[in-house]
């Protein structure tokens, strides 16, 4: 059923299939590898390799399930590169052409630090 689920793109239902398998048998390598399927599916990293791993406890020798992980490694690095790129230049620019007005700040940073520390303002002293 978990698999149907997985082809139909309904891979909420599909986890939820291979829950009520692994209720009943906590060793279905099966529901673990499909379960794992699904979350890689939603990009839902770390849940897939706790399922993919779960698959290793049980069959440590498990290819496909080798497979997997390293095919989530591989997907892990492309979406943090793209992940970089796109903010990247946001932190670069300390938030600028967001919408977000940089407070003005006088003083030193020691004057301003101790200032924020008493509650007395942002800076200068005063």
């Amino acid at each position: 059923v978990a698999m149907c689920k997985l082809r139909m793109g309904e891979k909420k239902e599909a986890i939820a299939t291979c829950d009520k398998a692994i209720a009943l048998d906590a060793s279905c390598v099966k529901a673990h590898y499909r379960k794992g399927s699904a979350y890689a599916d939603m990009c839902l990293y770390e849940e897939a390799r706790a399922s993919f791993q779960k698959v290793l406890e049980i069959e440590p020798d498990n290819a496909e399930a080798k497979r997997e992980l390293e095919k989530l490694r591989k997907s892990e690095e492309k979406s943090d590169r793209q992940q970089r790129k796109a903010f990247g230049s946001l932190f670069k620019q300390g938030g600028e052409g967001l919408g977000v007005e940089q407070p003005k700040v006088e003083g030193s940073k020691e004057e301003v630090t101790a200032d924020i520390v008493r509650g007395t303002g942002t800076g200068g002293g005063a």
